[in-house]
């Protein structure tokens, strides 16, 4: 009981105390074990995370941070595990130069003599070519008037072919059966629409 005779406060030990209030000279049950709940982190990370998460130790914020430094104590245990690659190093290998041969003396200065007869012969090549342009042209008109001579020969040649309805014209006043009595120049007949006889085969211009 309470009583405050005097001014004073009497009464048991235990009679203020409320659950929600920590007594003076004791901690509150939950840092109790805070160190072995933060060790238990570090030390055995899985456990130590499920374990303050599933007794609601610490306020959210603290089992954020403890959650932190767990996965920190993961990742520092395994480091080590993880294997570091290996560069297979493979010494260099020295490359021998391939050796040059030197060129004979004797073949350096037949070169450097022939130089000028190769340019002599050059240059006589390129006169050549050029004077066989100059008189490509000639010949070639030399050889139109040649044919255009035998073709004004060939147009004066006589043939002959039938009086009427004529369609060839033949080298001679017979082909085969046929009598041709009229007499004809080539010009004329080719200018009638008249053909040559295949079977006699008169002149024709080319």
């Amino acid at each position: 009981m309470l009583s405050t005779e005097g001014g004073r406060y009497e009464g048991s030990a235990t009679s203020a105390y409320s659950p929600n209030i920590v007594r003076p000279g004791k901690r509150a049950p939950g840092g109790r074990r805070a160190a072995l709940k933060i060790a238990l982190c570090v030390l055995v990370p899985p456990v130590g995370v499920l374990y303050i998460w599933r007794t609601g130790s610490f306020a959210p914020r603290g089992r954020v941070l403890a959650s932190a430094i767990a996965f920190l104590s993961m990742m520092l245990m395994f480091l080590p595990m993880i294997p570091k690659p290996r560069l297979n190093s493979v010494p260099p290998t020295p490359a021998t130069p391939p050796s040059a041969t030197r060129a004979p003396a004797s073949d350096a200065v037949t070169a450097l003599s022939n130089i000028e007869q190769l340019l002599i012969a050059q240059e006589a090549a390129e006169a050549a070519k050029l004077q066989e342009g100059q008189t490509a042209p000639s010949e070639e008109a030399a050889q139109r008037a040649a044919l255009e001579a035998e073709n004004e020969a060939i147009y004066n040649t006589v043939v002959y072919s039938v009086q009427k309805g004529a369609k060839l014209f033949h080298t001679g006043p017979t082909c085969g059966n046929q009598v041709n009595k009229k007499q004809l120049t080539v010009r004329e007949a080719i200018a009638a629409g008249l053909g040559a006889c295949p079977d006699c085969n008169p002149p024709t211009p080319k």
